[in-house]
């Protein structure tokens, strides 16, 4: 009868759904294109300073915070920018009290059905919570200028993301 590797595997694909949170929340280019106009110095210094390795110890605060300077939200956006900000708090929460809930029972007593139904759960709270993300980040950006589109394109492009695109 052949072996059934998934539950060793989940841990892994858990660790890596959790780690991607903070990701969406600010992601640096590796290399700046100069497609458009040059993101301002401070915007600049930001996007270079937080790269996806630095996210891990930083408050929703501080990743909130970097975001709004990385992109360079001006006071016209505010108001678009504040549902974005409150999205990821609102994520970051639900995501905190679903950890809080899965350390509460100890896990010599999770039976494999537990464990996929809390990998399911954690999936389905990560995907809901990127829904939301989305349709805030779609008004703010449908606010942006083309310029500051740019901009928070280079944001949200992952390392990888400036390699040439693979078809096939």
């Amino acid at each position: 009868m052949p072996c059934i590797t998934v539950p060793r595997a989940l841990p892994v694909l858990f660790a890596a759904a959790l780690l991607s949170m903070p990701l969406l929340a600010v992601s640096a280019p590796a290399q700046a294109q100069t497609e458009a106009a040059e993101p301002a110095p401070a915007a600049k210094h930001a996007m270079a300073k937080h790269k996806p390795a630095d996210r891990r110890g930083e408050s929703i605060e501080q990743r909130i915070d970097a975001l709004h300077a990385s992109l360079q939200i001006t006071s016209a956006e505010d108001a678009a920018w504040q549902k974005v900000a409150q999205v990821m708090r609102d994520n970051e929460s639900a995501q905190l009290k679903l950890q809080s809930d899965r350390t509460a029972v100890p896990p010599a007593s999770v039976t494999a059905m537990q464990h996929l139904q809390n990998y399911q759960d954690h999936m389905q709270l990560h995907l809901d919570g990127l829904k939301n993300l989305t349709s805030a980040f779609d008004t703010l950006y449908g606010q942006m200028p083309a310029p500051q589109k740019l901009v928070a394109d280079r944001v949200f492009r992952g390392p990888n993301d400036n390699a040439k695109p693979r078809h096939g």
